[in-house]
């Protein structure tokens, strides 16, 4: 999405100073009560979910997604026999494969469906819980999540992104829109030091600068990473 540099948009920051500000171009910032990293970043709408949306953090996924895997694959209190070893660093590539819905918004965005971003998830793994970290290598932002692990699956929940909004959308129709993620999450099955997997995210779409809203935007992504 092209930037059109005749066109600008006055806006105010935080303390009511007037800014001028390109239009097609999104910024991002953290909500003041938001308890996550204390400073917004600026990435490009094509770096956005780490295992991610985010698009694709790059947008990874969510709407919460269930685990693929049965009942025993994810397991409360697994034994060390039957959970897979999925603690480390892993390095790869996560593909944006839809994004549906978001209004006006959903429709900038389809051109980004087949966008490749590299990512790193380091994993600290006790039994058959582990929390991750998975950074966008594209944007530099990334995301804390807890899961679950099984025999030879995973399922993990977003907990916080550093980045949780993208504000002053501008859509080919004029309209100003916020979009405010509201859950991101990631599934795969592990095989050694190979693993694959989906992950999706879910954010509201909502009128700029207001609570407002006039959609759902939904993303899934694909991810291959090795150890």
């Amino acid at each position: 999405m092209k930037a059109c540099p005749s066109c600008a948009e006055n806006i105010q920051d935080a303390a009511g100073r007037s800014q001028t500000q390109p239009r097609g171009r999104l910024k991002m910032e953290i909500p003041a009560d938001a308890v996550i990293w204390p400073e917004p970043r600026k990435v490009p709408l094509t770096q956005l979910n780490p295992l991610m949306k985010r698009f694709a953090f790059l947008i990874l996924g969510l709407a919460l997604v269930e685990p693929s895997c049965g009942g025993n694959d994810t397991p409360t209190s697994p034994s060390t026999s039957s959970t897979a070893q999925i603690g480390g660093v892993w390095t790869g590539s996560t593909t944006l494969t839809a994004v549906n819905g978001g209004e006006c918004v959903g429709a900038l965005l389809q051109p980004a469906i087949g966008s490749v971003d590299q990512v790193t998830i380091a994993v600290t793994q006790n039994g058959g819980s582990a929390t991750a970290t998975v950074t966008s290598q594209g944007s530099g932002t990334s995301c804390s999540y807890v899961g679950t692990v099984g025999s030879s699956t995973f399922a993990f929940n977003a907990t916080s992104c550093q980045v949780s909004s993208i504000l002053g959308i501008t859509c080919t129709n004029g309209a100003m829109r916020d979009m405010v993620l509201v859950a991101d999450s990631f599934t795969g099955n592990v095989s050694g030091n190979t693993s694959n997997g989906t992950a999706a995210s879910t954010w509201n779409v909502r009128v700029a600068g207001t609570a407002t809203g006039v959609g759902i935007l939904t993303s899934n992504s694909t991810f291959s990473v090795n150890r």
